[in-house]
C-alpha cells in the first residue's frame, strides 16, 4: 500500500496525532511515526557498513561508540559533517538532557525549585517546567526532594 507522505507530513503540522492520522491512512502509527520522523532503514548490512569500527565516543573520550548522532537532527542528512560517533549515554545526553543533573550550578536548582513551588505539583506544570530547562521530569523530581 502506498502512502502519500507529503498528506501524511500536513496532518502531522496540522496538529493531528498519529493515531489519527494512522486510521485515516489505514496504516500503523509507528509507520505514521516513521514518516514523520524521516525514517529510513538501511537494513541490516547498511548498518554494519555504519556502526563498523567506530573507535572512541567524541565526547566523553572514555566509551566505545556505538551510536553515530545526527549534529543537526536531521537523519536524512548524513554529510560526514553532521555526523559524531558517541557511546549510548552522551548519545541520551544529546537528545535529552542539556542540563545535566551534574553539571547544574546552585542557582539552577533554585530556579527550579522557585518554579515548583509557584505552580501547582500537577504533572502538567512538571512537564512545562522540564521543558522550560530541557531537563528530564524525574531530575526535577530529585532537585525537590534533595531541597526539601
Amino acid at each position: 500500500m502506498s502512502i502519500d507522505k507529503s498528506y501524511v507530513l500536513e496532518l502531522s503540522k496540522q496538529g493531528f496525532s498519529y493515531q489519527e492520522i494512522a486510521t485515516q491512512s489505514g496504516v500503523s502509527r509507528q509507520r505514521i511515526h516513521q514518516i514523520v520522523k524521516n525514517y529510513r532503514n538501511t537494513g541490516r548490512k547498511g548498518r554494519e557498513t555504519k556502526y563498523r569500527d567506530m573507535g572512541i565516543c567524541e565526547i566523553c573520550k572514555k566509551q566505545t561508540a556505538i551510536l553515530l548522532h545526527h549534529k543537526d537532527l536531521n537523519n536524512s542528512n548524513d554529510d560526514i559533517s553532521n555526523l559524531q560517533r558517541l557511546c549510548s549515554v552522551c548519545h541520551l545526553k544529546q537528545h535529552t538532557l542539556k542540563m545535566v543533573y551534574e553539571d547544574m550550578t546552585e542557582e539552577d536548582k533554585a530556579s527550579i525549585i522557585k518554579d515548583y513551588a509557584v505552580y501547582s505539583k500537577d504533572a502538567i506544570t512538571v512537564k512545562k517546567i522540564s521543558e522550560k530547562y530541557n531537563i528530564t521530569q524525574a531530575t526535577i523530581y530529585r532537585i525537590v526532594k534533595e531541597y526539601k
